[in-house]
């Protein structure tokens, strides 16, 4: 295909000087005629090189040299993936983008990776020659000490779209170093040692030494001989896995009941996989946000003091993340530490379920152990303001970034909203669990909050909205009313009721009261009332994770339970953070010559207020 793509941009660059020179000497009409008969000619020759494709969505009609080598190789990858009687994992459109991944790795572009040049795209966490090893060893099974494109493709489709057996027999593979068909406990001794290597660099430590944790295993595997098999190895980590996942960090069965368990598991779009954009600032998230709660948790418990609520940044707990050598290295500061150590702790969050949530060890553990190497979080939206959210793999947590504004004024009225909470156990506003700003080098600085997700991770949601009783701009474009249950609408897509009975319906709207007066009162506005709608079908019995929850509106799988008992409804106001301020004043005045004043969204926080107690009143009954 390259010869044929040489011959064809050869003649056709031969054919324009000819027709170059023909045209001189020829009169206008002439030089038509012969630039219609070139035309002709050209778009036969395309028409006969396509009917010699087999596919023709890799055709040779291609702007330049590169892309045209790297239609050709994907081409071959896609030959030889089929001719192994393997599946196609990935789409058309993410093998061009793993391919791209695989160019800017090839630092020296020679057609191959080596080990080095994979642990410098890995990130800090996984680029010490232990672990990066470990991940090569399954890439180059012949010990070539390199890696082509379609081994690449072969190795990443497994680690990042394969199911979970497949992952677990990958990793088997990465751990079996002399590829002998068992793990040998020098081998396994290796792996862990890689891990507690990886952690020391980061300055994270775990509950056992390393000698603890390689002990543990061997218990677990029921190795009497010196070997594990394939199959003592994939029921151990069936049997144990949030043990191998957490890296020991959740070894107590009562601390296992507290996590959702259905999506660990699995592998959902969007997850940020290795070669992600997003993939080295949400590892240092996750590194930042762990050494932070274990720092606070480690100190002794005691009353907070005025102190703890001087959001001032020279006030705030402050490092330096580990980065790679001759790195600009990211400065992480956590806001409040004790402040949101005792939110945590009024809602039963347990330090160590909070960090394998959002910590690294799940990182390291699904990639070593089961060879699943996108662990870390899922992109759910974006917002108007800019802020973008990530989500915990277990989806009970929320990473989002906020405004510089909003993230001065939370750190205005953070006092308050730790009081209020602290005071009102049904509040319907939004749980912030952590505080956080990283600054690298002179890029941007990145304010981030940790908020608990309103849904319930095992429970399916059908139908979400996101109302606040307005009707410009309210309306979400819907095909054939067919509903995303990811995508959330808005009020003119709202048409239904939410059914809880009277003395519920009364028990929410005061909390409802409550809450809104206490936004009025920080001259907030423009906050929502976000509704998710599971359907029960019987079929389909739902399994969720233990938890002590003091809301009355979660009492039901996180929710409350209709009151016919077909559906369970999650309820909350988001968006509290939006302070009535210039722009919003302006927003206002604007909208104001075009729409009716009282139907936009953007509104003085009292008149706000009434009109949205005065919406949710009048769609629940």
């Amino acid at each position: 295909v390259a010869s044929a793509a040489t011959v064809w941009a050869t003649s056709s660059v031969s054919d324009s000087k000819q027709q170059q020179q023909q045209q001189q000497q020829q009169q206008p009409q002439q030089q038509q005629q012969n630039g219609e008969k070139g035309v002709e000619e050209s778009e036969t020759n395309v028409e006969l090189n396509n009917s010699e494709e087999t596919e023709p969505d890799f055709c040779l009609r291609l702007p330049d040299s590169t892309e045209s080598i790297k239609r050709q190789t994907l081409r071959e990858t896609i030959n030889d993936i089929k001719s192994r009687g393997s599946d196609l994992m990935f789409s058309e459109e993410d093998l061009g983008k793993v391919y791209d991944q695989f160019s800017e790795i090839d630092g020296d572009s020679n057609g191959s990776i080596s080990q080095s040049e994979l642990g410098q795209q890995l990130g800090v966490l996984m680029s010490n020659p232990g672990v990066t090893g470990l991940i090569f060893n399954a890439l180059d099974p012949r010990k070539t000490n390199s890696v082509d494109f379609k081994a690449y493709v072969r190795g990443m489709a497994v680690m990042m779209k394969g199911s979970f057996d497949q992952g677990l027999e990958y990793a088997f593979k990465m751990i079996d170093l002399d590829q002998n068909g068992f793990i040998d406990r020098w081998e396994l001794q290796l792996v862990v040692d890689s891990i507690y290597h990886s952690l020391d660099l980061v300055h994270i430590k775990l509950p056992d030494t390393n000698i603890a944790f390689f002990e543990k295993i061997v218990v677990m595997m029921a190795d009497v001989d010196g070997r594990i098999s394939l199959q003592q190895y994939k029921d151990c980590v069936r049997k144990n896995l949030l043990f191998f996942q957490s890296l020991g960090l959740l070894y107590d069965s009562s601390m296992e009941q507290q996590i959702s368990t259905a999506s660990l598991n699995s592998r959902k779009q969007g997850m940020i996989a290795f070669g992600h954009r997003e993939w080295i600032l949400v590892q240092n998230m996750m590194l930042g946000i762990r050494r932070a709660v274990s720092e606070v948790s480690a100190l002794p418990a005691r009353d907070l003091k005025s102190r703890d609520f001087n959001f001032d940044p020279r006030n705030s707990v402050q490092f330096e993340i580990a980065c790679e050598t001759n790195a600009v290295p990211c400065i992480f500061r956590d806001y409040g530490s004790m402040v949101f150590r005792k939110i945590r702790e009024y809602f039963n969050l347990t330090p160590s379920v909070y960090m394998f949530c959002l910590g690294p060890e799940k990182l390291l553990g699904n990639t070593l152990f089961l060879g699943n190497l996108c662990a870390l979080c899922e992109v759910v939206s974006t917002a108007r303001s800019g802020s973008f959210f990530f989500k915990s793999t277990d989806g009970r947590f929320l990473i989002k970034t906020l405004p510089t504004a909003e993230f001065v004024f939370f750190k205005q009225i953070v006092q308050s909203y730790y009081e209020y909470v602290l005071q009102n156990p049904n509040t319907l506003l939004t749980r912030f669990l952590g505080m956080h700003n990283m600054r690298k080098g002179k890029a941007p600085e990145v304010n981030f909050v940790v908020i608990e997700n309103i849904f319930n991770p095992d429970v399916p949601i059908n139908q979400q909205y996101d109302l606040k009783g307005s009707t410009v701009d309210r309306m979400v474009q819907v095909d054939n009313d067919k509903i995303d249950p990811g995508i959330a609408l808005k009020d003119l897509n709202f048409k239904r009721k939410l059914h809880l009975g009277p003395q519920r319906k009364a028990l929410l709207m005061e909390q409802v009261e409550k809450d809104t007066r206490w936004m009025a009162n920080h001259n907030i506005c423009d906050y929502s009332f976000l509704v998710g709608i599971h359907t029960i079908t019987p079929a389909v019995p739902l399994v969720t994770s233990v938890t002590q929850e003091k809301s009355l509106f979660k009492s039901y799988y996180g929710g409350m339970l209709s009151e016919d008992g077909t559906e369970i409804y999650y309820v909350a106001i988001i968006d509290n953070l939006c302070h009535y301020s210039y722009n919003k004043k302006g927003e206002r005045l604007l909208k104001s010559f075009i729409h009716d004043p009282q139907q936009i969204s953007a509104m003085p926080p009292k008149p706000y207020q009434l009109r949205f107690q005065k919406y949710v009143n009048s769609i629940i009954v």
